[in-house]
């Protein structure tokens, strides 16, 4: 992510090798300024919570979505994303 510098992360809140908590410490002290989008199949209360842990560290949660997905809408809201950081 350091030499990389993504304008937007999709992840979900439950990985195998790192956890939401694990992975919003590594970006705050990155200080990574792009956004997050969160994707979970975990419940909403769940998802809300890891959303507001990550404002807390200073990061940008621009979408929490629940799985599965509905890739036309997933689609629509990566692409609105895209268009405001590439007009940024």
């Amino acid at each position: 992510i350091r030499s990389w510098h993504p304008a937007i992360i999709v992840t979900d809140i439950c990985m195998p090798q790192m956890d939401a908590i694990e992975l919003w410490n590594s970006l705050s002290q990155m200080e990574f300024t792009g956004e997050l989008m969160l994707v979970s199949g975990q419940s909403e209360a769940l998802r809300q919570q890891a959303g507001k842990l990550a404002g807390i560290k200073g990061l940008k949660v621009v979408a929490n979505m629940q799985k599965p997905l509905n890739a036309r809408m997933f689609g629509e809201i990566l692409k609105s994303r895209l268009s405001h950081v590439w007009a940024s």
